[in-house]
């Protein structure tokens, strides 16, 4: 969590973290309640989610089938 705070204040337009299934489901549940279980149990190899912040609120898409055709 430490790290994700670190980028989520440095300013960049855009930051890329990469990290295994397991800990990425751990940090989409800090920034959206709603993940658990279920986005854990459906993850795909590979998968991508698009964390945006409006206003200090985290929006959480999963964009993943617009890359690859799945998920």
């Amino acid at each position: 969590m430490a790290a994700m705070t670190d980028m989520s204040g440095h300013g960049a337009v855009a930051t890329v973290a990469v990290t295994h299934g397991n800990l990425m489901t751990l940090l989409l549940k800090s920034v959206d309640d709603a993940a658990g279980f279920a986005e854990w149990e459906s993850l795909a190899s590979p998968d991508v989610y698009r964390v945006n912040y409006t206003e200090g609120v985290a929006h959480v898409k999963r964009i993943t089938s617009s890359l690859s055709g799945t998920a």
